[in-house]
């Protein structure tokens, strides 16, 4: 049995797979440690001590809680939270003292390019694109006949959108439409083929998305496909009943209370932007993706 954890901006996250012989794996079980690296950045892009002293701590947990169980090995790997601060070969070199982890810092590319892969592996993907809303970062690969046309990693996530715009625990309508007009500046650029209509979903905010959804429109658990109106009535609805949709986040997902409605917005311009229809929330994502790519080959 491998493990992966994976260093989050928000949460660190442990999954441990079952490799078969013909190199299919199925997931055991997952772990998680809420870590919100993000918040400890400084006003120079410095991850600061505290924050270093908090992903210690997250990772001996699950280290103390690895030892119970029977791993062949584990891997540990980093995304924005670290990648994109500018003491990161610092932040790295002390956290790997104090923990014995060997850490891969993967690029914002490579992040993407493993979502994309993560995805491949659950579903019979052709044609469309993976969106993948971290804490730090969001990740955007269109495909087209199987293949990447172009991935992309941006600087903007959940929680540091939150951080950066939400003055209390909840968005006022004003900073929504701040959010929105940031999402817009920093995807100006990036060409996406308009025409791809079907989007699959990677991700902590995501799913937390989907179970919003299902809860709102009455959905079993099960199901796992978001029409792009009904998300983005979603965010319309918390602007106008914003109590209402308070106590949803709070029944479904408690600990995203502060950055959900951040991610559901930087989702809803994204699928504005590129007229998609549809968001099919995969089971696989960067994990897998990293499994595939990186261990299994």
């Amino acid at each position: 049995m491998i493990g992966i954890v994976d260093i989050g901006s928000n949460t660190i996250r442990l999954s441990c797979y079952e490799i078969h012989e013909d190199k299919s794996f199925d997931c055991i079980f997952h772990k998680k440690q809420m870590a919100g690296l993000a918040n400890y950045i400084d006003k120079d892009g410095r991850m600061t001590e505290e924050g270093i002293e908090r992903a210690v701590k997250a990772l001996e947990s699950i280290n103390s809680f690895i030892k119970h169980i029977k791993l062949e090995k584990v891997h540990y790997f980093a995304t924005a939270a670290i990648r994109n601060t500018v003491n990161c070969s610092d932040v790295i070199s002390e956290i790997q003292e104090k923990t014995g982890c060997e850490i891969n810092v993967i690029s914002g590319e490579e992040e993407a390019v493993c979502g994309f892969v993560g995805v491949s592996g659950d579903n019979n993907v052709t044609d469309g694109c993976v969106i993948d809303i971290g804490g730090g970062s969001t990740e955007i690969v269109s495909f087209e006949n199987k293949t990447v046309e172009n991935a992309a990693s941006f600087g903007i996530g959940s929680l540091n959108t939150y951080k950066g715009f939400v003055k209390n625990i909840l968005p006022a309508k004003t900073e929504l439409s701040e959010i929105k007009k940031e999402v817009k500046r920093i995807l100006s650029e990036e060409k996406i083929d308009k025409k791809i209509k079907s989007a699959y979903g990677v991700g902590g905010t995501i799913r937390a998305v989907l179970r919003l959804y299902n809860e709102e429109y009455k959905l079993p658990d099960t199901n796992r496909i978001m029409d792009s109106d009904k998300i983005k009535k979603l965010l319309k609805v918390y602007s106008e009943k914003k109590n209402y949709m308070t106590d949803k986040i709070i029944k479904i997902a408690p600990e995203r209370l502060h950055t959900l409605v951040p991610g559901l917005t930087i989702l809803c311009t994204v699928l504005k932007l590129y007229n998609l229809i549809t968001v099919t929330v995969s089971k696989y994502g960067v994990r897998e993706g990293y499994l595939i790519r990186y261990i299994l080959k």
